[in-house]
């Protein structure tokens, strides 16, 4: 079913077009004009609209003219939103004089895994049911907890197979399990920065193997964002964010976005329409769309305060090891984002375990420079002790921790306020 939107004329589109030789966007100024770039669009703040003529609505639901007379079927500021996330994704297209909004768009859903079960409906809904047999995703081994459950629970009662997990970061992987399942995949997914490991997948790789069996490359780019890395230049054929997080980023509301070809998100559009998988206010999607405007700078002081923060841990007597790679070329000065991972130095396992167990007291205790929270995007500094949350067993190494760097305070606050917890963590 690939061929009904990903077809020759996406295909030529993408290796002429959007492959690009640079990997980012290395003039911040043009990404910021990009994303700023104003729609021209009227934004009223409302379910419905009045009509203007008797039969007009009957007209709007053929699709003769735009259907934006209820909001989950339509509205200008959700165009105006999407168009802002067209333009953070493949703005770059306008210095090869080229539009994006002809031939790439966007749709926004009430939360990040909302974008990601929706991609994955959409891919699998047109499917006949007796095709679905044996079919299946391709998905890295490290995504978020609640992806596994889409690709896998979810897809299982669909009638497909479970998602095959593989190692992406290991391009010799995907080779094998594409030729080993030769068109039983429906398409592959993945994070190009694992959570929490910070474990790195070039997109164009993953590309080059995926072109040569016909299968869509999703990638869910929320831990970069189009700031760090804007996948369309590497191959990739729908990108899928969680807006909760830097796209927001101020942790006070949720949403997910899908950007890929207009006829995969035309058709996409069609599905939210009727099972209503939308933003749930025209007054959230004017936030985000005022928000995603402010994105490069935002990720600026968290990409800033990150590399300090990691400079100074992997210096830490109390830190065994840090995972904040540097990703030269393949993203915007060679930053894998915002969060940090650290493993707590001690003797052996069960001391790291408690050593970390104490570093999110101590947080508990000492509220403020440093929060014990999930998430990550906030305005806030959020850490959490990924052995010690008190789901199960882990197989995570012991003593990790996950440090979601945020803007404020400033990265040198940050540090004093570490040493106090690695000295009274560590006393003796």
């Amino acid at each position: 079913m690939h061929e009904l939107w990903f077809n020759d004329k996406w295909k030529e589109f993408k290796e002429t077009t959007l492959l690009t030789p640079e990997n980012y966007e290395e003039n911040i100024a043009r990404f910021r004009r990009y994303s700023k770039r104003a729609s021209g669009r009227v934004l009223r703040l409302e379910v419905s609209k009045p009509l203007s003529r008797v039969g007009q609505l009957g007209d709007m639901v053929q699709g003769k003219e735009q259907k934006d007379f209820y909001f989950r079927s339509g509205a200008g500021v959700l165009d105006a939103l999407a168009e802002k996330l067209v333009m953070a994704e493949a703005g770059y297209l306008l210095e090869k004089e080229v539009n994006p909004l002809e031939h790439i768009a966007a749709t926004t859903t009430p939360a990040g895994m909302a974008a990601i079960y929706a991609v994955a409906m959409e891919l699998v809904r047109h499917m006949p049911i007796k095709e679905r047999k044996g079919k299946r995703f391709l998905q890295g081994k490290t995504v978020y907890t609640h992806t596994n459950n889409v690709l896998g629970e979810r897809m299982q009662e669909m009638g497909l197979e479970a998602a095959i997990k593989i190692d992406t970061t290991l391009p010799e992987n995907v080779e094998s399990a594409l030729r080993e399942n030769r068109e039983k995949i429906i398409g592959i997914f993945y994070e190009p920065v694992t959570n929490p490991l910070i474990e790195y997948t070039d997109t164009r790789v993953i590309h080059q193997i995926a072109k040569e069996y016909c299968i869509p490359v999703i990638v869910d780019n929320t831990f970069l964002t189009p700031y760090l890395q804007q996948p369309f230049r590497m191959g990739a054929d729908i990108i899928v964010h969680s807006m909760t997080k830097y796209m927001n980023g101020e942790g006070d509301m949720l949403g997910g976005a899908v950007i890929g070809s207009k006829e995969f998100i035309d058709s996409l559009r069609g599905w939210q329409t009727t099972t209503g998988c939308v933003i749930q206010s025209p007054s959230l999607a004017l936030l985000l769309h005022d928000r995603l405007a402010m994105l490069s700078e935002r990720m600026k002081i968290h990409v800033e305060n990150a590399e300090k923060i990691a400079d100074y841990l992997k210096d830490s007597k109390y830190v065994q090891s840090v995972y904040h790679p540097n990703l030269r070329r393949n993203t915007r000065g060679g930053s894998p984002g915002a969060v940090i991972s650290f493993i707590m130095a001690g003797e052996d396992a069960d001391e790291q375990t408690r050593r970390e167990a104490a570093l999110m007291q101590y947080f508990i205790d000492n509220p403020g420079t440093i929060l014990y929270q999930v998430s990550l995007g906030d305005r806030e500094h959020l850490m959490i002790g990924e052995t010690t949350l008190g789901t199960g067993k882990s197989e995570l190494p012991a003593g990790l921790v996950r440090f979601a760097v945020g803007r404020e305070p400033k990265a040198s606050e940050v540090i004093e306020f570490l040493k106090k917890a690695f000295e009274h963590v560590y006393k003796k």
